[in-house]
């Protein structure tokens, strides 16, 4: 059987782990807030590059910089399917807001949501392929499907 996902997108920023405890430390010694959203938006990104490509593993960095809009809109989503050389349906976005993978849904895509940050998805987002309580998890249910 051939499998149905190609690539695994993961939404960076919040989904990899929970930067607030630093955030709030970095604001006590005087940095202000809105610098720190690109900073951990670029040190998570560039990290989890890093550790899932080890020596071996393909990966691409796609940013919403290199569409000029925000997620979620759907040139976002086909822009990381192109970037990776996939059709959109076979790829899937792990995200921890129930919105993003609402997004991807919209264009096509499969997308697995992680609990930890939300809880419970609202009722208003079309639901997600898999959902789990951890990375792992929502990860291996997608590459199941």
């Amino acid at each position: 059987m051939t499998p149905r996902v190609d690539a695994v997108v993961f939404d960076v920023l919040e989904t990899l782990l929970d930067l607030h405890p630093i955030a709030e430390r970095l604001v006590e010694v005087g940095q202000r807030p809105e610098v720190l959203g690109a900073f951990f938006m670029r040190f998570q990104r560039d990290a989890m590059a890093l550790t899932l490509a080890g020596d071996v593993a393909d990966y691409e960095v796609v940013t919403c910089d290199t569409v000029g809009v925000w997620k979620p809109a759907p040139q976002v989503y086909r822009h990381a399917a192109q970037a990776l050389g996939c059709e959109v349906d076979r790829t899937a976005l792990v995200a921890v807001h129930a919105w993003d993978c609402h997004g991807a849904k919209k264009v096509g895509a499969l997308a697995g949501w992680c609990s930890r940050l939300e809880g419970e998805p609202g009722d208003v987002f079309l639901p997600a392929d898999v959902r789990g309580e951890d990375l792992v998890e929502v990860a291996g249910g997608l590459l199941a499907l």
